[in-house]
């Protein structure tokens, strides 16, 4: 039988340009040759689509897969199309015939529909140099019996039936195992138990699933087909120093495909733990760009025999185990925020509750004080205890810390404090019974409360100070001329169990004004992290003097100086301020 013959070339074939215009060169040909229409449209689709595939498997350009070839071979009763391309395969991943990504194989798949469809027999001849596809086709232009049709149909009509039963069983799956989670605790044994349904599902033998360790630094086994054991006794972690194929995923993010070629190497923890030759795939069990960990399926054997479908399985399941993981966590984060928002409550209305409700009225003297809470709770706390009338302590403090550990440590210093009133007149002796009573709870807790005590003697109209570790108090005389940092050194209850305090004393002439602070006053910063430091309160405190008024008016001026300063500033710590103010001498006027 004698045959007409046609050959093209074209180059630049890595992109579809070359694959475009071969096919228009063989439809010109074969137009030539006075054939119908309908063959002509076809035979274009379909050398279209085979130049397509030829290009998309290749896997890098390169001077030998630089060009893409159809020969065209009209013979009496059918046409023989050859289409090939040169390639540069340099690894075995194409030959060993494992699928690609989801797009790619979908891509393939509807290429291979198109072909199968078109043309009436194909012979794939392709090598590791060579992609090479033959198609022939009858040069018989009578439509397709409805026999044929009606059985492409079916067929056709079996796939879709297949691939939405194989779809409607993972998302019941999916929404079991969601249910599960939403009402157990035992994430780790529920996933053991439903990650069984990709082996339902896809066919596979086995799957493990790793979770990357607390301090990120390898994957400890969560969970696996044997139940959590393997061969050789209980799993160790996985560095992620390593090469294998789960520490690849883990650190890329990325799936991975293996078999037999794959390096031992990259197998080696996964033949380690299963007992036995391994192929198959790894995902990355992730959710909102964080990465839990890994899940590998796969089956017994060198040979990987999932299809598009069933890693479209493995995928599905490794994402929902990373957002049902995610939300677990989310949960837990949610409940402690909840405990910390609940134990910060607690702590603060604990510091409420240790705070004097009304001030004492002092002879000669009024007082004032005042408690700004930060965001978080702090150990400030403030007392003013009469005295059977002799006079009266005032009490300023400040526990190391945050929460209720230290709102339970001014509950304690409180009540030690109550208990040695009648040391009140004798601040440093005082300070001593205290440390010596809560040293050992104070050390056995890392921790320390810096104090600062001041007795007003009702008699004398004298102020008497000791201190532990606490900021200097402000003092002024009545007619606003002396200025000093009222202090009486000592270290902060809780250093040292023997330590002893000074004690200083401001007469009746020196005592006009006192402020006490913590050092939430004097650390209060502002937008660009200045610290207020000392000297606005020293300037607000002789201006007042100048003025006269109560300890309430000199409290309200410096609250005022603070907050001018800190403005719209978030306070790192609680503010306290305890204010002693020598009332106004009422002058008589002689009768005459």
């Amino acid at each position: 039988m004698n045959s007409t013959s046609y050959g093209a070339i074209f180059e630049n074939s890595h992109d579809a340009t070359g694959a475009r215009e071969l096919a228009r060169s063989v439809r010109a040909f074969l137009e030539k040759m006075d054939h119908d229409p309908k063959s002509v449209n076809d035979w274009e689709l379909l050398i279209a689509e085979a130049a397509n595939r030829a290009v998309s498997s290749q896997a890098s350009p390169s001077p030998l897969s630089d060009r893409i070839e159809a020969l065209v071979n009209v013979w009496p009763d059918s046409v023989v199309v050859s289409v090939e391309s040169c390639q540069a395969i340099v690894h075995a991943v194409k030959a060993l015939a494992i699928p690609a990504e989801e797009e790619e194989e979908q891509q393939r798949q509807l290429s291979d529909l198109i072909i199968s469809q078109l043309a009436d027999a194909t012979c794939d001849l392709s090598s590791r140099q060579v992609r090479r596809l033959v198609m022939r086709r009858s040069l018989s232009s009578s439509p397709e019996s409805e026999a044929q049709c009606n059985e492409v149909l079916e067929s056709t009509l079996d796939l879709m039936t297949e691939e939405l039963g194989t779809t409607y069983e993972s998302l019941c799956a999916l929404f079991q195992s969601s249910q599960e989670f939403a009402e157990t605790e035992d994430t780790t044994a529920c996933i053991q138990r439903w990650l069984k349904e990709v082996l339902r599902l896809t066919g596979a033998t086995w799957f493990v699933f790793r979770r990357i360790s607390g301090d990120g630094t390898s994957l400890e086994l969560a969970a696996t087909s044997q139940g959590g054991t393997s061969p050789t006794g209980p799993a160790t972690p996985l560095p992620l120093s390593t090469d294998s194929i789960e520490a690849c995923v883990m650190k890329t993010g990325k799936e991975l495909w293996f078999d037999n070629c794959t390096p031992t190497a990259q197998l080696g923890a996964l033949q380690d733990l299963l007992g036995h030759d391994v192929a198959g795939l790894s995902c990355p069990v992730k959710a909102a760009g964080k990465v839990y960990g890994v899940l590998s399926a796969g089956f017994e054997g060198g040979q990987c025999r999932f299809s598009a479908r069933d890693s479209r399985i493995v995928r599905a399941f490794a994402g929902f185990t990373g957002i049902q993981i995610g939300f677990a966590e989310a949960r837990l984060e949610s409940l402690l925020t909840s405990l910390m928002r609940r134990d910060l409550a607690a702590a603060a209305e604990a510091q409420r509750s240790l705070l004097p409700q009304v001030m004492p009225d002092t002879p000669g003297y009024s007082s004032a004080a005042l408690l700004i809470p930060a965001l978080q709770v702090g150990g400030d706390f403030y007392d003013v205890i009469p005295v059977d009338g002799e006079g009266t302590l005032f009490v300023i403090a400040d526990v190391m810390g945050k929460g209720s550990a230290a709102a339970l440590f001014a509950i304690l210093l409180r009540s030690h404090l109550h208990a040695q009133t009648h040391l009140a007149s004798q601040p440093g002796e005082l300070l001593a019974r205290l440390n010596a009573s809560l040293f050992t709870d104070l050390d056995n807790c890392s921790t320390f409360i810096s104090v600062q005590v001041a007795w007003l003697d009702h008699k004398t109209g004298s102020i008497t100070i000791a201190t532990a570790g606490h900021c200097p108090a402000l003092a002024v005389d009545p007619q606003g001329h002396i200025i000093l940092e009222a202090r009486g050194d000592g270290p902060p209850l809780g250093i040292s169990r023997d330590a002893t305090f000074a004690e200083l004393r401001l007469t009746d002439g020196q005592a006009g004004h006192l402020v006490m602070i913590t050092d939430g006053a004097t650390d209060a910063r502002n937008l660009r992290g200045e610290m207020l430091g000392k000297e606005p309160l020293i300037t607000c405190l002789t201006h007042f003097t100048s003025q006269g008024g109560s300890a309430a008016d000199l409290l309200e001026n410096v609250r005022k100086v603070i907050e001018q300063h800190v403005a719209s500033a978030e306070a790192a710590d609680d503010i306290t301020l305890l204010v002693i103010s020598r009332k106004p001498q009422l002058t008589s006027t002689p009768s005459h």
